[in-house]
């Protein structure tokens, strides 16, 4: 069936293959129909594509998206090392050294979430090796580049031709994994299973096997992900264009200058920038201590000698500056706000909390799903409860959380075991400066406490009066 047929609900009925509208399952397989234009590019078409290609630009080039994103993956994750959580210690200790095993594997982890953050589109490679008719699982990378990357919406059912890599048109042969791969054009629809074509791309085919799509975010075409700092294109784009207003106004404002136009005298016309330059270089030649022009000129002279006129867009930076900042995440919720003008920042900490252990919450996920679940099928014996575990953010001071454990303490509504491991996940305290030894010598000292020094937590909490004895 064709696009416009769809439209009009015609019947084809040529033969059984032919799609008809009551071939539709659902409503969202067909995606968007159009993508209408930008504020600020109003010549081109805001399709996905598009919109990851600004928010990857945004992020390498733009320094408030760039240290914010930044700052927002230190929190999400703030691990030194990989940590599995199960109730099966075997399966944590092999996870555990899987991961180890594996190097940089955080820094891909990161990658990927930085992806994620600017575009909501990030790609996970994944490297496998066949054992015993079973593709296992060896290692991951970040690919980062997601504007090469196009989801094939018609996608076979063994999953061959998931993705599209884009490659620059004229390469012919492409070696991928030992594999020559011919690159050839492919057209990308919008709609799935229906003729509207959106684009032709010239690229590789690449399966499920060998790549996978973490998206996040609200997108019409129910095919890509689109993160909230795409709301904040046009504002960039603004940033950019004032950038480069206030570079001609730095280079005029170095000192007064004067510009001469020359044309010539009896036709006026100008001479070409290459007759300009020829001037320019025999006037700049020292050699000789005159020279003589023998053309006639006529020089129209304009001074910029009032060089504290310019307007410098500083309320136009602001206003631009605060729309960037309020698309990576609502502004009284960040640590980075203005606390004169929304919440002060410990008012603003609980929800930005929450946003924090929501975006390490759908990382989890997104990694039990296709890292641990994908080891499971070659190790069967691994525990079905097996699960990344991420350290607690760290958004507040450390005399924040201790005096909060502290008071949960006192207050009788955790254990001082239980603090202490709470204060170690944050990674305030770490395990060898505080060690329980239950054995007391006279004088109240433990024994641990005579031979290195250390003392344990509850007996912390004991001598600074924190908590009853009787505990």
């Amino acid at each position: 069936m064709t696009f416009l047929e769809f439209l009009d609900n015609k019947k084809i009925n040529t033969n059984t293959s032919t799609k008809t509208s009551e071939d539709v399952e659902r409503l969202s397989n067909l995606g968007a129909i159009s993508f209408g234009p930008g504020i600020s590019d109003k010549k081109i078409t805001r399709t996905p594509h598009y919109e990851i290609r600004k928010g990857i630009e945004m992020y390498e080039l733009n320094t408030i998206v760039n240290s914010s994103i930044n700052q927002l993956v230190s929190f999400v994750i703030p691990n030194k090392k990989i940590k599995i959580s199960s109730k099966d210690k075997a399966t944590v200790e092999y996870l555990e050294e899987w991961h180890e095993q594996r190097q940089n594997i955080i820094r891909e982890f990161k990658n990927i979430l930085i992806t994620r953050l600017a575009c909501d589109n990030a790609y996970m490679e994944t490297i496998r090796y066949e054992e015993d008719g079973v593709k296992v699982l060896d290692n991951i990378f970040s690919y980062n580049d997601s504007t090469r990357m196009y989801v094939n919406p018609d996608v076979k059912p063994d999953g061959s031709d998931a993705f599209i890599l884009e490659l620059p048109v004229g390469i012919k042969k492409f070696t991928y994994r030992g594999k020559e791969k011919n690159p050839t054009y492919h057209v990308v629809r919008y709609i799935k299973n229906y003729q509207y074509t959106f684009e032709r791309v010239y690229g590789i085919l690449v399966s499920s096997d060998e790549m996978v799509q973490y998206s996040s975010g609200w997108s019409r075409d129910n095919i890509y992900g689109r993160s909230q700092l795409m709301s904040a294109i046009d504002a960039d784009n603004i940033f950019k264009e004032l950038i480069s207003t206030w570079d001609t106004i730095i280079k005029t404002r170095r000192k007064d200058l004067k510009i001469y136009s020359v044309a010539d005298a009896e036709t006026g016309k100008r001479y070409s920038q290459k007759q300009l330059d020829a001037l320019t270089d025999s006037l700049q030649d020292t050699s000789s201590s005159f020279k003589l022009i023998n053309i006639p000129l006529k020089l129209n002279e304009t001074e910029i000698r009032n060089v504290g006129t310019y307007d410098l867009f500083e309320n136009i930076f602001d206003i631009v500056r605060r729309m960037i900042m309020m698309s990576l995440l609502p502004q009284h919720l960040t640590p980075w706000n203005d606390s004169a003008t929304t919440q002060g920042s410990e008012s603003a900490m609980p929800p930005f909390l929450l946003r924090i252990k929501a975006l390490q919450q759908e990382f989890i996920h997104f990694l039990n799903i296709n890292i641990i679940n994908e080891i499971r099928k070659s190790e069967y014996w691994l525990a079905k409860d097996a699960s990344y575990v991420f350290d607690e953010p760290i958004i507040m001071g450390p005399d924040y959380y201790v005096r909060m454990v502290t008071d949960l303490v006192s207050n009788d509504f955790i254990k001082p075991e239980q603090g202490k491991r709470y204060l170690m996940k944050l990674g305030i305290i770490d395990e060898d400066i505080l060690e329980d030894n239950e054995i007391a010598t006279v004088d109240g000292k433990n024994d641990n406490e005579e031979k290195t020094g250390l003392i344990s937590f509850e007996d912390f909490l004991k001598r600074n009066k924190l908590i009853k004895e009787s505990i």
